[in-house]
């Protein structure tokens, strides 16, 4: 444990404070990921794996590196970061929020939101308040997220007409509503978006570059 250091998560159901632990030093790929002091907490999203899930790789381990994300083949790339981007996908600007994250600028239904990629939530997310203001509405669900204290939280499910990442557009995109706390970003894009895309992501650039999946 580390006694001195504690972080506020902010996410779905609000907002928490956490301990803290200190880890060595990680390893990933044979690739050394900084260690150090980190928040401890409930998981916000439940799988059995075997090993058990120990955590979530965030924006403040994964930093250094460009990445190179394809979870549809299962392949995680980290590389050294050269300041060259791909030019066979649409490259968008990172735009640096609190926490240590970055988001970028998408167009819900025409309409501008502020995004978080999150390959750590299963689904993509909508805040309440852009819901909205975009004017859709849905009858809350029997399905339910985990929260931030572990508990469930309500979602409520609506196709939306259209999402545009750069020129990459989707059609009667499925997301679910809920309190997500995530200001200034409204939307977490989840892993339902990253399976259908390749993803280039430098924190170092402040770029990400899309390719849709065939």
């Amino acid at each position: 444990p580390d006694p001195w250091q504690t972080t506020r998560l902010l996410g779905t159901g609000g907002a928490r404070d956490v301990p803290h632990a200190l880890l060595p030093g990680l390893t990933l790929g044979g690739a050394p990921l900084p260690g150090g002091s980190v928040p401890m907490a409930a998981l916000p999203i439940a799988l059995t794996t075997e090993p058990p899930l120990a955590g979530l790789l965030g924006a403040t381990m994964l930093a250094a590196y460009d990445i190179d994300l394809d979870v549809q083949a299962g392949r995680l790339t980290l590389l050294a970061p050269t300041g060259c981007a791909p030019t066979d996908g649409t490259a968008i600007a990172l735009q640096p929020i609190p926490g240590n994250d970055m988001a970028l600028t998408v167009l819900a239904n025409g309409v501008p939101l502020l995004a978080l990629p999150d390959t750590g939530t299963r689904i993509t997310l909508l805040s309440n308040q852009a819901a909205k203001r975009l004017g859709l509405n849905a009858p809350v669900s029997a399905t339910t997220a985990r929260g931030l204290d572990g508990q469930r939280v309500p979602l409520r499910h609506l196709p939306l007409r259209s999402l545009q990442v750069g020129a990459d557009v989707m059609r009667d995109m499925p997301v679910s509503v809920t309190d997500l706390q995530l200001a200034p970003a409204e939307m977490s894009l989840g892993l339902d978006w990253f399976r259908q895309h390749r993803v280039w992501l430098s924190y170092a650039a402040r770029q990400i570059v899309v390719r849709p999946v065939q």
